[in-house]
């Protein structure tokens, strides 16, 4: 017979519940806000010949 996990007692408030919920909804709308056409924390403008467009993956390994 398998026993049941126990669950830690852990509390939550209602104010931490609250913020918890709310945070997808908040990471959804900031994303809403982001221009295609800058760069997001410089807000230059995004031109085709940029060196970032021909990024890959592959390019960004940690050595």
């Amino acid at each position: 017979m398998m026993k049941e996990a126990k669950m830690s007692n852990v509390t939550t408030t209602p104010g931490r519940r609250t913020a918890i919920a709310l945070l997808p909804v908040l990471a959804v709308l900031l994303m809403g806000c982001e221009d295609p056409e800058t760069y997001p924390v410089s807000g230059a403008p995004c031109a085709p010949t940029d060196p970032v467009q021909t990024l890959d993956a592959s390019d960004c390994r940690v050595p």
